[in-house]
C-alpha cells in the first residue's frame, strides 16, 4: 500500500492548487498585460472549496488512525508519537491553530488578506507533519511553509523587479538607471537620521537576545535559542510597527545602553572571541534586513501605486499610502466617511464616499491605488517547496 503521507501530499497540493487559481486566474489579463489595473478582476476562494478542504482535513485526521489497521503505513504519526512522544491528533490540531491564529494576526495587522490567512491556515492542517522533518519548532512545524511562502512571495518579487528593470533599461538605458539611483540615494539620505535609529534599535534587539542566551539558565536555554531565520521574519514583519517605535527616544536610549555594554564585554572581557563574533554576525544581520526592507519599501513604493482614474475605484482596492496621506489630513471626512479600512480593501460604501468626495473637490485628478498581488500562489510555491526540501529552504 502506499504511504499515507504521500496521498494527503497530493490532495493538500490538489487544493492549494485550486486555490491559488481561484486566486490568480481572474488576475491574468492584467499580469499578460491585456487590461489595465482598473480592469482587472481580482480573484476570490469559494467558500465551498475551503468547506470541501476542511472535511478533507478532518478525514485525513482520521484516516491516520485507520490506515495502519488497514495495513498501510502513516509515518507522519509513527514519527509525531515516538519521536515527540505526543498524539498525534493534539500535534496536528495545535500545529493548525497556531497557523490559523498567525494569519489572523497578519490579517489584523494588514499583511495578508483574509483569504491568505484561511487558506495558509488548511495547507498547515492538510499537509503531512512528515513534510517538516529538517528545522522546525516542533510545536510548530508550519512555521517551515510560513517562512518558504514568503521566500517564494519574494523570488516572484525578484522575478518582477528584474523584467520591469530590464525594459527600462532597454528603453531609456543610462538615463532610467541613473536617475532611478539618485533618487534612491536621495530617499536615503533624507532619511539618514532614521535609518540609523532603526540600525540602533535592531542591534539592541539582537543584543538582547544574544545577552539572554548567554547567560540563561540551562533550562531556559533551548527556548531562548531561537535561530536567526525567525527572528529575521519577523523584525521583516514588523519593520514598520518598529519604525514607530524606533522614534520614541528612551527606546533608543535602552538600545545604546544595551549595545555599548555587550561591545565592552565583547571585546574586554571575552577572551574566546566569541562575543567578538556574535557582535558582528549580528550587526550584519541588523544593517542587512533594514537595508533590505528599505529597497523593498522603495520598490513597492515605485511600482506598486497604481494610478486609475476616481470614477473606476471600486470595492476591494486599497488606497495607496499617498492617498491615504491625502485622507487623513482631512480628519472629519475620514473619520466620518471612510474610517478604518479592512485589509481586504474598500467596502462598497468606502469607496462611493471617495468617488463622492474627488467628484466634488478634484473632478480631474486621478486616485492612486495599492496594486495587489494574488498571494495564494505563494503559498501553493511554499507548500512546493516545504515537501522539497523537508523544512525550511535557508537557515541562516
Amino acid at each position: 500500500m502506499p504511504l499515507l503521507d504521500h496521498i494527503l501530499a497530493a490532495v493538500a497540493l490538489a487544493f492549494a492548487g485550486a486555490a491559488a487559481w481561484g486566486d490568480l486566474g481572474p488576475m491574468l489579463p492584467y499580469v499578460l498585460g491585456k487590461t489595465g489595473y482598473s480592469g482587472a478582476v481580482h480573484g476570490r476562494i469559494p467558500n465551498k472549496l475551503q468547506l470541501a478542504w476542511l472535511a478533507a482535513g478532518i478525514v485525513a485526521l482520521a484516516l491516520a488512525y485507520v490506515y495502519p489497521l488497514a495495513g498501510g503505513r502513516y509515518l507522519s504519526r509513527e514519527w509525531v508519537e515516538v519521536a515527540e512522544e505526543i498524539p498525534f491528533a493534539a500535534a496536528v490540531l495545535t500545529n493548525a491553530a497556531i497557523s490559523l491564529a498567525l494569519g489572523v494576526i497578519l490579517w489584523l495587522l494588514g499583511l495578508w488578506a483574509a483569504g491568505d490567512a484561511k487558506t495558509f491556515a488548511l495547507i498547515a492542517f492538510t499537509l503531512p507533519l512528515s513534510s517538516y522533518r529538517e528545522n522546525y519548532f516542533s510545536w510548530f512545524p508550519s512555521f517551515s511553509l510560513f517562512f518558504n511562502t514568503f521566500v517564494a512571495m519574494f523570488l516572484i518579487l525578484l522575478i518582477e523587479f528584474t523584467v520591469r528593470t530590464a525594459r527600462v533599461l532597454v528603453k531609456s538605458p543610462a538615463a532610467a538607471w541613473a536617475a532611478r539611483t539618485k533618487e534612491l540615494a536621495a530617499r536615503g539620505w533624507e532619511h539618514r537620521i532614521g535609518i540609523l535609529k532603526l540600525v540602533i534599535l535592531f542591534l539592541g534587539i539582537f543584543t538582547t537576545i544574544r545577552i539572554l542566551r548567554h547567560f540563561a539558565r540551562e533550562g531556559l536555554e533551548g527556548f531562548l535559542d531561537v535561530n536567526k531565520t525567525v527572528v529575521y521574519i519577523i523584525l521583516f514583519l514588523m519593520f514598520r510597527p518598529l519604525m514607530r517605535f524606533a522614534q520614541k527616544k528612551w527606546a533608543i536610549a535602552a538600545a545604546v545602553a544595551m549595545v555599548l555594554g555587550y561591545a565592552v564585554y565583547a571585546f574586554g572581557f571575552d577572551p574566546t572571541g566569541e562575543a567578538r563574533y556574535e557582535f558582528v554576525n549580528i550587526g550584519w544581520l541588523a544593517i542587512s534586513i533594514i537595508l533590505f526592507r528599505y529597497v523593498y519599501d522603495a520598490y513597492l513604493k515605485a511600482t506598486d501605486e497604481v494610478p486609475i482614474p476616481h470614477a473606476e475605484l471600486r470595492k476591494g482596492m486599497l488606497l495607496a499610502d499617498s492617498e491615504l496621506l491625502r485622507f487623513k489630513e482631512r480628519k472629519q471626512f475620514f473619520t466620518e466617511q471612510i474610517g478604518t479600512i479592512s485589509p481586504d480593501g474598500l467596502s462598497q460604501q468606502q469607496a462611493d464616499a471617495i468617488r463622492s468626495w474627488f467628484n466634488d473637490n478634484a473632478p480631474d485628478d486621478l486616485i492612486h491605488v495599492a496594486r495587489t498581488i494574488p498571494f495564494v500562489p505563494a503559498l501553493l510555491i511554499g507548500a512546493i517547496l516545504t515537501l522539497a526540501f523537508q523544512g525550511l529552504v535557508y537557515v541562516f
